[in-house]
């Protein structure tokens, strides 16, 4: 006898909860507004415009792209970088948003192509944004560590292999008589949290793991991501004595 499927009710409702829970969408006036499961470097959700044009419809990133870098100070690097992507696609741009006109049938292309090109030229500029500024922390630190430990005890950009094999590169190395500490800045950005934390925690369970000190600007301003990095080792603000920065050095106890 053939085997008859039989249709599970429960497992069809979860399947499509999940679905409205990962793309919705949102009538305003005119337009719509479609949520994807797509995300800009601070972790908001990608939503396209879709508005009736003469060729049917026209889709665009509603300046969200624009909206994410101009927080970092990235804005002026929006239109060349724009501009490249959205001729991958064949799309156009003006001076805050990229944009498809598409005909019915091409809609959910449009739709999906207009999402990816706005998270990448977000991503894209707030990592160069971001890169220039670690630069200039990374620096900051390593004159200080200089003056609080010594310049021949310092070590600036050490690569350390961590037992995932995984090569890290820290901002910098402090060796204290048999003890090395790992000093690492980090701005108030999920990107470079995460990826501190991952490896702190690589570092930790090496057979001699190095002291892992993460250092911000300001603890209060970092939210929910201070507990990430405080699980992960100790924790100072760059601005903090000598002593505080003698202290993480020595054992892991969160300043």
């Amino acid at each position: 006898m053939a085997n008859i499927a039989v249709r599970d009710s429960s497992f069809e409702a979860a399947i499509e909860n999940a679905v409205r829970q990962l793309v919705s969408v949102r009538h305003w006036g005119s337009a719509a507004y479609i949520n994807l499961p797509i995300y800009y470097p601070s972790g908001t959700a990608v939503a396209v415009k879709v508005e009736p044009s003469r060729s049917g419809f026209r889709v665009s990133d509603g300046s969200l792209a624009y909206r994410e870098i101009e927080q970092i100070g990235g804005e002026r690097a929006f239109a060349n970088n724009a501009r490249v992507l959205a001729g991958e696609i064949g799309a156009m741009t003006d001076k805050r948003s990229i944009y498809l006109d598409c005909e019915p049938e091409g809609l959910a292309g449009a739709i999906a192509d207009i999402a990816e090109a706005s998270a990448r030229i977000a991503h894209k500029i707030v990592a160069r944004v971001a890169g220039k500024g670690d630069a200039e922390i990374a620096d900051h630190l390593y004159e200080r560590l200089k003056m609080v430990f010594g310049t021949l005890r310092v070590e600036r950009c050490v690569k350390i292999q961590g037992p995932s094999t995984k090569e890290w590169e820290v901002d910098a190395l402090v060796n204290l008589d048999g003890q090395a500490a790992v000093f690492q800045s980090v701005p108030n950005h999920h990107v470079r949290v995460y990826s501190t934390a991952a490896m702190f925690h690589d570092l930790a369970v090496k057979e001699h793991p190095p002291v892992t000190i993460s250092v911000v600007h300001d603890k209060s301003e970092m939210g929910a991501y201070f507990g990430i990095l405080s699980q992960a080792g100790n924790v100072i603000e760059e601005g903090q004595s000598d002593k505080a920065y003698e202290k993480a050095a020595a054992t892991w106890l969160t300043i």
